[in-house]
């Protein structure tokens, strides 16, 4: 049987008879040829599953869990937030650099600013020449750079 015929029922079973029988000389290897799947699978069931099925049966505090106080922002909305500042809202690049800091909580160069912007520019400029078109006035934007 290979490891890719068991359902997840199996799996679960086997990581946690694994987990039962740690530590007992021969035991994994046993496993493995009861199943008919690797030892290196029983290993990985035992790694990956055990600590999760733990950490669910852990007693847990009643009621709603508390508001995440936390704001994870990753770099395609970061830059994104940088762009519609400064296009949309025609903000200077320092006051960009001020709004990050202020509502996401994290710093920006003023190069990293100016990156940014050069970038979304050429972007558009290349999409534009691949189309046919063209800006008009020469920049996206009166007030993109």
């Amino acid at each position: 049987m290979s490891h890719r015929r068991l359902s997840a029922f199996q799996r679960i079973k086997l990581a946690w008879q694994a987990y039962q029988c740690k530590g007992i000389y021969g035991a994994i290897t046993d496993l493995a040829k009861s199943y008919g799947v690797s030892r290196w699978l029983v290993y990985n069931l035992l790694n990956v599953l055990v600590p999760l099925m733990l950490a669910m049966a852990e007693p847990k505090t009643p009621g709603r869990k508390p508001d995440v106080k936390e704001l994870r922002v990753d770099k395609r909305h970061l830059d994104r937030a940088i762009l519609t500042l400064r296009i949309i809202g025609n903000v200077s690049l320092e006051n960009i650099q001020l709004c990050l800091e202020e509502v996401l909580g994290t710093y920006r160069s003023i190069g990293y600013l100016s990156q940014v912007i050069h970038q979304a520019q050429e972007q558009a400029t290349a999409f534009l020449r691949h189309t046919g078109r063209t800006f008009r006035g020469g920049s996206a934007h009166p007030n993109c750079c």
